[in-house]
């Protein structure tokens, strides 16, 4: 709090003698998108994971990780859109 970028937005800008003070943040929305695929293979859902990943350099604003749903005996793509603003995606036409 000391700090100017740790100002608070209201109220004093100094800690309460006896309960201190909480920081709360905040991020845009994300999008939750799983794909069930009709297999037990977790590789390919790894493969397709790691292909559409932006980490990987594939599509922005996308986290993707292949998961098996034992129960089920399917894998599954989870994935997070982390932008649903910026939509537009340069050399694909998904979107």
């Amino acid at each position: 709090m000391a700090q100017s970028g740790w100002a608070p937005d209201f109220g004093p800008a100094t800690p309460h003698p006896t309960a201190g003070a909480s920081v709360v943040g905040a991020r845009m929305p994300l999008i939750a998108y799983n794909i069930n695929l009709d297999t037990d293979r977790l590789d390919v859902a790894k493969r397709i994971a790691t292909a559409i990943r932006m980490s990987s350099g594939g599509l922005r604003f996308v986290k993707a990780m292949g998961i098996a749903l034992e129960d089920r005996r399917i894998v599954q793509v989870s994935t997070n859109l982390t932008n649903s603003r910026r939509r537009r995606c340069s050399g694909c036409s998904i979107w």
